[in-house]
């Protein structure tokens, strides 16, 4: 087992590499970053600790430890079960709040930005709650690193002959300060993109080398685990659907009696029936007692009681703007977005995605007689996941006050790195390519 660990590693030594230096700086973010400063890490804190405390599910309700009950469980689950042992002095207090904390917030300065006040009881060595808060917040990190390794996949699965495609794609999630800083801290956007991510994955490989029943149950097991996660993976039901159709449709080696013409849907139909049975065997209960308690499956009416809910015409006209706002946010804008970060950033990732989507068009154009079916139908998965994810977030933005949020996008974010990556060595000459990532 030692043995082929080390070969793997040796093997995909890039790939580790990446992955090393994101919980590198995902710790060094992690002890930077003052407890419950990064967006709702407080609410989700509480959530970690009710399980933790109390051993079962919170409500939701307006009160303290209850704003963030409506989310399904499992991150928090896991959070709870790495800090179990800590046991805070007062788990749902209120820390001190900054009163200048949002004095000029569109503007990078060296002012205190802060939300909280922290005192010394938060320094290192760490105890009660920075002990329990810094635990969880290590559990997202390793959700994190997940993420980035899947990442890594794609794009060894798109192009196994260019390994620089993979290791770039990767180096993108790993070094994105965003998903940096929210991969330090306690949130279950970071564990979505690992879920959106593996199902990503397992739907790259149908559409490459066919449908066989380890895959369909693969799927139906990551779909119900997605259900546990968050709600807006639910919507990755319409990559595992792209999956499946052109797993059937394209030429593939997978070879079986599921290529056959007159089989493909009743092999369609077989596939949804277990996804769909293996999702409600893994996630139904949640969506019951959702029921039982708020009168339906996602809770999300009593969420609006909660927390409003904005006119979808408004949203509608607000959107160019807030997408502008969600671009920066999926990037680096720290705390609340109260701490942003230089505008020139934001210019630089814009110019690099810009070429790298260009690259990825000349390279199709390019290889367009190359490009087996099959290679152009996961280029067709990975653009399927980035759109699908696209529209949750802008489904967000018309609904919510608080939607214009880049994390959102986060479990489409490696399928758009994998992409981006493809167009960015494709701009480089040929024999420099292997040297680029």
């Amino acid at each position: 087992m030692i043995t082929r660990t080390a070969s793997f590693i040796r093997t995909h030594r890039w790939g580790a590499f990446v992955v090393a230096t994101y919980l590198a700086l995902g710790v060094v973010f992690s002890v930077v970053n003052p407890i419950h400063e990064a967006t709702d890490e407080l609410r989700h804190y509480r959530y970690v600790r009710y399980i933790a405390d109390y051993g079962r599910l919170p409500v939701q309700s307006a009160g303290e430890g209850n704003a963030q009950a409506h989310h399904p469980p499992l991150y928090y689950a896991t959070a709870a079960l790495a800090s179990f042992w800590v046991h805070p002095a007062d788990p749902l207090g209120d820390p001190l709040s900054n009163p200048q904390w949002g004095f000029r917030n569109w503007e990078v300065g060296t002012d205190n930005k802060n939300l909280y006040l922290h005192g010394p009881d938060e320094a290192w060595p760490y105890r009660d709650e920075a002990l329990a808060a810094h635990l969880a917040r290590w559990v997202t990190l390793l959700w994190g690193a997940g993420a980035v390794a899947l990442t890594y996949a794609l794009g060894r699965v798109l192009l196994p002959e260019q390994e620089p495609v993979a290791v770039t794609a990767a180096m993108l999630v790993a070094l994105n300060p965003m998903f940096l800083y929210l991969g330090a801290a306690v949130n279950n956007d970071v564990p979505a993109a690992l879920i959106g991510a593996a199902i990503t994955y397992v739907a790259l490989i149908i559409v490459r080398d066919g449908l066989t029943m380890r895959r369909i149950i693969a799927l139906g097991v990551l779909y119900g685990l997605a259900s546990l996660v968050k709600f807006n993976l639910v919507a990755m039901l319409g990559v595992i659907e792209a999956g499946l159709f052109l797993g059937l449709l394209v030429p593939s080696g997978g070879g079986g009696p599921e290529n056959g013409h007159p089989s493909r849907w009743r092999a369609f139909l077989r596939a949804n029936v277990i996804i769909l049975g293996l999702t409600l065997l893994i996630s139904g209960w949640w969506y019951v007692r959702n029921t039982i308690l708020y009168g339906e499956p996602t809770g999300f009416l009593r969420l609006t009681e909660i927390w409003g809910v904005r006119d979808p015409r408004a949203g509608v006209r607000l959107a160019g703007r807030e997408l502008r706002y969600a671009w920066t946010s999926l990037w680096g804008r720290f705390g609340y977005g109260q701490i942003p970060l230089p505008d020139s950033l934001y210019i630089a990732v814009a110019v690099l995605c810009g070429l790298g989507l260009l690259g990825l068009i000349a390279y199709l154009v390019r290889e367009r007689c190359a490009l087996s079916p099959a290679r152009w139908g996961m280029f067709g998965l990975l653009m399927m996941a980035v759109l699908v994810n696209f529209a949750v977030l802008y489904a967000y933005i018309t609904i919510s006050p608080a939607g214009a949020m880049g994390r959102f996008f986060f479990p489409g974010l490696p399928a758009f790195a994998t992409l981006i990556a493809v167009g960015l060595i494709a701009l480089w000459p040929e024999r420099l390519q292997p040297f680029v990532a």
